[in-house]
């Protein structure tokens, strides 16, 4: 039996996981069956203050559930519930990344993009869900990588340190580029409304690309550019599988004169970043030749 006062007692800003039948929230009763042979599952709370709410009131209405060939999240909708489900096998990419509180674990299919929303004190269960995500999604089997590859006078960078902090590692890190920050001094006007840009400055944010032989792994700021006297306090993480990787590529930015777009490719999805124009693909194009001479994992 559901204990409401239990629910009530444990209930904050954190995901709490479903260990156990009586864990489940009564609004997701009917779909019991689904838990049952979950690898991980887990509730997410209202996005409410703790003095506002009272047993039996709701308290958790969006649940996750990952199962072994899919993961699917729930939401109460009225009085309804919205059921979002995703194929292991459609995911393109997935991403991790966030804000101070507002933090998000997102996955990228051609159909679309599943994102789950989570409160920074929860990190330690996203991070957990987002490892056994890219165990799950990506096989653990590792492309032999060149120790050539590794930079390893970047491993002071603040961008490796957060992402170590942040994630769980699976296999051993190999650096492949950096883009520090940097100033931009230029911006193309293609109407007169840019002219407002006149009086905004610009800077590139850093990003780190690296590997562990089995995904290709961007590390950046959670936004590639910034007005100068914004503050940012984003992250973003985004893991490819180096064998859905198609082509990688280096194009004029569309806006500022003094910076490429960086282009990957992964079947009808493409993910850009912004790098300057001394950046080079170099090593990934070298990762990428070598991972194709070996036979992708099944």
């Amino acid at each position: 039996m559901y204990d409401l006062k239990k629910e009530y007692d444990q209930f904050g800003p954190w995901l709490i996981e479903i260990k156990s039948q009586e864990d489940i929230p009564p609004q997701f009763s009917e779909q019991q069956h689904f838990f049952e042979d979950a690898v991980y599952s887990f509730k997410i709370p209202v996005h409410q203050e703790r003095r506002n709410m009272k047993p039996g009131m709701l308290l958790y209405p969006e649940v996750v559930i990952i199962q072994q060939d899919f993961i699917m999240h729930l939401k109460i909708d009225g009085e309804r519930i919205q059921a979002e489900k995703m194929w292991y096998t459609d995911v393109l990419f997935l991403t991790h990344g966030g804000d101070l509180l507002d933090n998000y674990i997102g996955l990228q299919s051609i159909q679309g993009e599943m994102i789950i929303k989570y409160n920074l004190v929860s990190q330690d269960v996203a991070s957990h869900v987002i490892k056994l995500l890219r165990e799950i999604v990506s096989p653990r089997t590792s492309y032999p990588i060149s120790t050539e590859l590794n930079d390893a006078s970047l491993l002071d960078k603040v961008t490796y340190s957060f992402y170590c902090g942040t994630e769980k590692l699976l296999e051993p890190l190999h650096i492949l580029a950096y883009q520090s920050e940097m100033m931009l001094t230029e911006r193309k006007r293609t109407s007169i409304m840019d002219l407002y840009h006149n009086f905004v400055q610009y800077k590139l944010l850093r990003s780190m690309i690296m590997t562990d032989g089995v995904d290709l792994i961007i590390a950046n700021q959670g936004k590639h550019i910034i007005d100068v006297k914004d503050a940012n306090y984003k992250f973003g993480h985004t893991f490819i599988r180096i064998g859905l990787i198609e082509n990688v590529s280096l194009e004029p930015h569309p806006h500022f004169p003094e910076l490429n777009s960086l282009i990957i490719k992964v079947g009808l999805c493409e993910f850009t970043l912004a790098v300057d124009k001394a950046f080079s693909i170099n090593k990934v194009n070298e990762l990428l030749l070598a991972t194709k001479q070996v036979k992708e994992p099944a």
